[in-house]
């Protein structure tokens, strides 16, 4: 038997492009094969998912484990695969319906395997995939069928139970540090995380390398499986000071919370979607950390984001950017800036992407 090793580029990536279904030298196609992974076999160990998905792509063209960690970060955002610890397990079929018949979908399951249990005109947008389906008032059924669910945006993205970051909740965690701490990280490994702390800059919010000021409490390090350990000091390293691990999620909360009750501004803006005086859309760029809950209310109702380096656009209609930028205000404690918004020149895009 010919192992994947040793097979050229081009059937490795025919081999690729019938697993996923998408062009193998785009980042889609990463998000397709993790996915076929994943609700092939599930639960998948970090360490191995990263290694596996490497092998697979590695005929193909060179990939680094950064590059594959992003696209699971935002595969587990976007709600089509849990990651509890160092474990990745798959999800089921959800799908929130859209203006008109227009669907979103949730789900571990492919593109292209989603396409054959609900035929219609499906389109991707980085890993967000929606579809017009091609018989609408068949759809609850089929879901239930398949034992998915169809949701509202608000009840998917769960805003009536996740907490707002505000300083009542940062008690609440702080006070975990009480019984749930680690040690200083010099007491206790001999390998010791390369950490990195969060710096509130005055146009992106960056992980940066030590040496970092005593103030700095929020961190993140990559463990011996491959992936991100997420840590909350009251001052200091972890390496030097005791220190709480966080989920993903309640660390990219605890950014906002601890920027709130120090009255940090956080970078953030609201812009039209073009030149001139009559133009319907919004656009709000918003730094890449996001907790769940508002990350999801705002893929169910943009018309379309992109990522760049320092930050995300997402574009929505005028009438939804108003209640979404409340909701935000309230929830994150970020400052937008008054109405009308400024429109988009020919300067350049924000935060220099």
């Amino acid at each position: 038997m010919t192992s994947i090793e040793s097979i050229t580029p081009q059937d490795g990536y025919m081999l690729l492009y019938e697993l996923t279904g998408a062009d193998p030298t785009r980042s889609s196609a990463v998000a397709e094969l993790v996915r076929h992974l994943v609700s092939s076999h599930s639960p998948w160990r970090y360490q191995s998912l990263l290694g596996e998905v490497t092998r697979l792509i590695k005929p193909v063209r060179e990939i680094d484990s950064e590059e594959i960690r992003l696209v699971i970060e935002a595969l587990e955002a976007d709600g089509d695969l849990v990651v509890n610890g160092g474990a990745i397990h798959a999800t089921p079929i959800r799908a929130i319906r859209l203006d008109g018949q227009s669907l979103r979908f949730m789900s571990s399951l492919p593109t292209k395997r989603l396409a054959d249990l609900f035929p219609g005109s499906w389109s991707c947008q980085e890993s967000t995939r929606s579809c017009q389906p091609a018989d609408s008032s068949r759809i609850e059924m089929m879901l239930r069928e398949r034992n998915g669910a169809l949701l509202t945006p608000e009840g998917w993205a769960g805003l009536d139970y996740e907490p707002q970051a505000d300083e009542d909740w940062l008690a609440g965690v702080e006070s975990r540090m009480l019984t749930d701490a680690f040690s200083p990280e010099s007491e206790v490994f001999d390998h010791r995380m390369t950490w990195q702390w969060l710096k509130y800059g005055e146009t992106s919010l960056r992980w940066e390398k030590a040496p970092a000021p005593q103030s700095a409490r929020l961190w993140r390090g990559i463990n011996l499986r491959g992936y991100w350990v997420y840590a909350l000091t009251r001052s200091g390293s972890p390496i030097e000071m005791e220190w709480l691990k966080l989920a993903r999620n309640d660390a990219y909360r605890a950014i906002f919370a601890l920027a709130r009750s120090r009255a940090i501004p956080v970078p953030v803006r609201l812009e039209l979607g073009g030149a001139g005086s009559n133009h319907d859309t919004v656009v709000l760029t918003l730094p890449p950390v996001l907790p769940y809950a508002e990350y999801r209310y705002l893929t169910a109702l943009a018309n379309s984001r992109h990522s760049g380096p320092h930050g995300v656009r997402w574009w929505l209609n005028r009438a939804r950017a108003i209640p979404v930028v409340e909701i935000l205000e309230k929830r994150l404690g970020v400052k937008f800036p008054s109405w009308p918004p400024q429109v988009i020149g020919q300067t350049g895009l924000p935060f220099g992407d």
